[in-house]
C-alpha cells in the first residue's frame, strides 16, 4: 500500500471512529441554496474552486467540509486530521466552552483553539512531513497576524469608549446615548437621577 492510499484509508477509518463524515462540494451547495449555510461559508465555497483551502469544520453538526482534495495527498491529509481535531477536542476548546456558557470570546481563543486542533493532527498522523508542518505554520501565522489587528480593533475600541465617558465628566457613572445621541445618565435603581 502506498502513503497515499495509507493516509487515505486512514481518513476514512476516523471519519467512521469518530462518527464525522467529510462532506463534499455539491452537499455544501445543497446547504446554501436551503440557506443552511452562513454567508462566509457559503461565500468561501462558492469562490474557490480549487486548492486546499477552504476547509472547514462545524463542530456543531459535526462534519468536516474538504474542498474536493486528494485526501492522499500530504497537505490535504493534515489538513484534514486539523478539522477532525476541532471536532473531537471542541470541549476541551476555549471557544466552545466560552460558546455554551454565553461567554465573550476573545480573538486569543480561537488561536488556542487552532492550536490544540493542529497538535491533535500531529499526534494522529501517520507521518508529519516538513511542507505539512509548513502549511501549518502558516496557518498559524495568519490566525496571530488576524488576532494581532483584532486586538488592536478591541483595544482601540475600549480606549474610545473610557475617553468619552471621561470627556462627559463622569468618572463613576459611564454615560451612555440615547436615542436621539444625546447623553444621558441611567437613572438609579430607586427612579432618582
Amino acid at each position: 500500500m502506498t502513503i497515499e492510499e495509507q493516509r487515505r484509508y486512514h481518513i476514512s477509518h476516523l471519519s467512521v471512529m469518530h462518527k464525522i463524515p467529510i462532506v463534499d462540494r455539491a452537499f455544501v451547495l445543497k446547504q446554501i441554496e436551503r440557506g443552511c449555510c452562513p454567508m462566509e461559508t457559503a461565500f468561501a465555497v462558492t469562490h474557490y474552486k480549487t486548492g486546499y483551502m477552504p476547509c472547514f469544520s462545524d463542530v456543531t453538526k459535526r462534519y468536516v467540509f474538504m474542498n474536493d482534495c486528494d485526501l492522499g495527498e500530504e497537505v490535504p491529509y493534515f489538513i484534514c486530521l486539523h478539522e477532525f481535531g476541532h471536532i473531537v477536542k471542541a470541549k476541551d476548546s476555549p471557544m466552545w466552552k466560552k460558546w455554551v456558557s454565553g461567554e465573550t470570546m476573545q480573538p486569543e481563543d480561537e488561536l488556542q483553539s487552532e492550536e490544540q486542533a493542529w497538535e491533535w493532527a500531529i499526534s494522529q498522523a501517520l507521518e508529519v512531513t516538513p511542507l505539512m508542518r509548513e502549511k501549518m505554520h502558516w496557518a498559524l501565522k495568519s490566525y496571530r497576524d488576524y488576532i494581532a489587528v483584532m486586538r488592536k480593533q478591541l483595544d482601540r475600541k475600549v480606549y474610545e469608549n473610557t475617553v468619552s465617558t471621561l470627556e462627559r465628566g463622569s468618572c463613576s457613572v459611564p454615560v451612555v446615548e440615547n436615542s436621539i445621541g444625546e447623553g444621558s445618565v441611567p437613572a438609579s435603581k430607586n427612579g432618582e437621577s
